[in-house]
């Protein structure tokens, strides 16, 4: 019992860890009419540093979601 809680305590620390790693995500954006679109690497950053970014280039391209 005592193992199996020292294993599941690991799995939680590790998981924890590799969800705040900053990651490679992209941006990929397209106009209201659709007609053109656009995508940018956003290297080194973390899900919600992104998504900021991500938003900040919606005010120039129209609707833009991360990946």
């Amino acid at each position: 019992m005592k193992n199996l809680l020292l294993l599941l305590a690991g799995f939680l620390i590790l998981g924890l860890a590799m969800s705040s790693c900053a990651k490679t995500w992209t941006c990929e954006c397209s106009t209201a009419t659709g007609s053109d679109s656009v995508s940018f690497q956003l290297e080194n950053l973390r899900k919600n540093d992104a998504q900021t970014r991500c938003d900040e280039y919606s005010t120039v391209w129209g609707q833009c979601t991360i990946r």
